[in-house]
């Protein structure tokens, strides 16, 4: 049976939990902190049921970014000192390290370079949805950590692919990820996350985000601002934007419609833009640090090239 390129796609989805099994975890983790019934046991029982993920999160609840006064030694533990929304936090930052820290041949796009605009549109988004109000920064958070993960199905079709072209840098992407397998990344992510249980207004966000069909996708505050931020902020181009010593201009008007409805200035934007990027700058210092600290090294790991299972070291 000859199968269509979408259809590779469609089989490439089916087996995300392969790809990435602590998401599903992940999914199931978001609904029971949304539940007021659920307790701190239940949310440690969930996450320890996947032991790579679990040491994640207390290497990252122990890490130096977080500045905590005494070490943690297990998940409850660290339930209990930092509360629900940090865990949520963590969890979310693990997950999204482990997906995005992956080499993507097809778009050519390095490791590094993907964790990082991942990082920098989770810090963005929280920090906007947070001046805006109304709607949770915890998930912005992790929407802007997520923002690209359908990239992952889609590359992995297209080098698997002989018949099918790399990005050549140009075209927009999200036109070259239609022209190449029949959807765009944002599709695809909306469907790897609903697989993965996640609550369905962080799927419509992802999916919804290069949309203008306000029909078709429900409105929603975030989803608005994922549109907006889908507007301004590069996808996979010069990552020179994203360090905070650089200067970048942000593609918006003082009379952009997202601004008028939400009453935010360009200057708030863009303060929200810096912030993001210093944010962004901090936490890649500290985990290159703790990288070479404990791996005897210089702590930069570029040198290295990517690996398709590297993990930082937090």
């Amino acid at each position: 049976m000859n199968l269509t390129n979408k259809d590779r796609l469609f089989e490439a989805i089916e087996k995300t939990d392969r790809l990435l099994p602590a998401a599903r975890t992940l999914g199931r983790a978001l609904h029971l902190l949304q539940d007021a019934k659920s307790t701190l046991l239940d949310i440690a029982q969930l996450i320890n049921c996947d032991s790579a993920l679990a040491v994640d999160v207390l290497r990252c609840a122990n890490s130096a970014y977080y500045s905590r006064a005494s070490r943690v030694s297990s998940i409850g533990e660290a339930m209990h000192v930092i509360g629900f929304d940090e865990t949520k936090r963590f969890v979310c930052l693990a997950v999204a390290q482990k997906a995005t820290n992956r080499e993507l041949k097809a778009y050519g796009i390095s490791a590094e370079d993907y964790w990082v605009e991942s990082l920098f549109n989770g810090y963005f988004l929280e920090d906007l949805i947070r001046r805006i109000g109304d709607a949770d920064p915890a998930e912005a958070y992790i929407v802007g950590l997520l923002r690209f993960v359908g990239r992952l199905v889609i590359d992995s079709v297209i080098v698997g692919s002989p018949d099918l072209s790399e990005w050549d840098g140009n075209t927009v992407l999200s036109e070259w990820e239609q022209s190449q397998v029949g959807l765009t990344h944002s599709n695809v992510g909306g469907k790897m996350l609903r697989k993965w249980s996640f609550p369905p207004r962080l799927c419509n966000a992802i999916e919804s985000q290069n949309s203008t069909d306000e029909i078709q996708h429900a409105s929603s505050r975030l989803a608005d601002c994922m549109r907006f931020v889908s507007e301004i902020l590069p996808e996979g181009r010069s990552f020179t934007l994203i360090d905070p010593k650089a200067g970048g201009v942000i593609p918006c008007e003082e009379d952009h419609p997202f601004l008028i409805t939400h009453k935010l200035k360009i200057d708030t934007v863009a303060a929200v833009y810096q912030t993001a990027k210093n944010s962004c700058a901090s936490i890649r210092e500290m985990m290159r640090g703790a990288t070479g600290a404990l791996r005897g090294g210089t702590g930069d790991v570029r040198d290295k090239g990517p690996r398709e299972t590297r993990d930082w070291d937090f």
